[in-house]
């Protein structure tokens, strides 16, 4: 039985944002690596909401948005990936949403399009990969951090 579902961002994920989006712990493997000021959190909710990339993870019942999953085109790759508030860590919703999200991905593209970095120090995230016994290809370089990329399967 699923726990949540995956869907576009709305007004009523504002405050959820912020919290993700603000946290020191979550963003230390996002974005700019630092948490977002109130005026960069707008931006980012203005432009999500305005041109969609990836899903909303919420829970089943209360509608609560917990975190995104998806892909996003960044110069030109397909850049899989997700972020869940911190709240929500260690209880499988990370493994659950990606699931999901792949199966809906793979009805509009092909997976192997898609591009799954993950840096060395980004453990939860290889722990992951590791139970959705995705393919590691590759040790590289991305933004200056070391990691690995992945092949994404359902």
């Amino acid at each position: 039985m699923n726990r949540i579902n995956l869907r576009l961002l709305g007004d009523r994920d504002r405050d959820g944002v912020f919290d993700l989006l603000q946290n020191s712990k979550v963003m230390t493997h996002i974005g700019p690596r630092r948490p977002l000021t109130d005026d960069e959190v707008l931006d980012w909710i203005n432009t999500e909401l305005v041109s969609p990339s990836r899903y909303v993870v919420a829970l089943i019942g209360s509608d609560e948005m917990i975190g995104f999953c998806g892909v996003k085109e960044i110069n030109g790759v397909f850049d899989f990936g997700y972020f869940l508030r911190e709240k929500y860590w260690n209880q499988g919703y990370a493994t659950e949403a990606c699931r999901m999200a792949l199966l809906k991905l793979s009805s509009m593209m092909n997976l192997a399009d898609i591009e799954v970095f993950i840096a060395l120090d980004n453990y939860t995230s290889r722990n992951v990969a590791t139970k959705l016994n995705w393919l590691k290809l590759t040790d590289i370089t991305k933004n200056g951090e070391q990691g690995h990329l992945y092949a994404a399967s359902m």
